[in-house]
């Protein structure tokens, strides 16, 4: 037979409880599991604590930013954001994308990528990012065979092709 609860007990578990302390220390203080403590909050009158909210309303909310497996930093954009066009369904975009489409001042068309230039793809500093269309592969990036500089710009060619004749 499960050993009885004191009424301290019980009343320091469920101001931990609305205080936002995970169950499991809860139980770790006071000896009260999940289940007990679901029983004593109602019998309390304790509203259950708010769940399956997302964003910054969740318990377990770290600011809206993360790392992939990958190294890729991950932030998340709100619907109002100008760049939520960019969004994926989890309303999350790479943080290399949307420095390269703030530096642009538009969202980044999905056939464009962004290349990390020293290959660290948690560094998105504007001056190691590349645009690139379509896939590249790693390690590669380009300059002028000439000179060697790396602030190259974008042209069409045909307006290249038209110059030459």
């Amino acid at each position: 037979m499960p050993a009885r609860t004191s009424k301290e007990q019980e009343e320091k578990a469920v101001l931990l409880y609305q205080q936002g302390l995970a169950v499991p220390e809860i139980n770790r203080q006071c000896g009260i599991g999940g289940g007990t403590l679901d029983k004593i909050r109602k019998r309390l009158g304790v509203p259950d604590r708010a769940r399956n909210h997302y964003g910054a309303r969740s318990p377990t909310w770290t600011g809206g930013r993360r790392v992939t497996k990958d190294g890729y930093v991950m932030v998340y954009l709100p619907l109002e954001h100008p760049l939520s066009s960019m969004r994926n369904r989890a309303g999350v975009a790479g943080e290399h994308r949307i420095a390269m489409a703030e530096s642009l001042g538009r969202p980044l068309e999905s056939y464009e990528t962004v290349h990390h230039i020293n290959g660290v793809r948690s560094d998105n500093r504007l001056e190691n990012l590349q645009l690139r269309l379509g896939h590249h592969g790693p390690g590669a990036a380009l300059r002028c065979a000439n000179c060697g500089s790396v602030d190259l710009e974008h042209y069409e060619l045909e307006t290249a092709y038209e110059r030459q004749n």
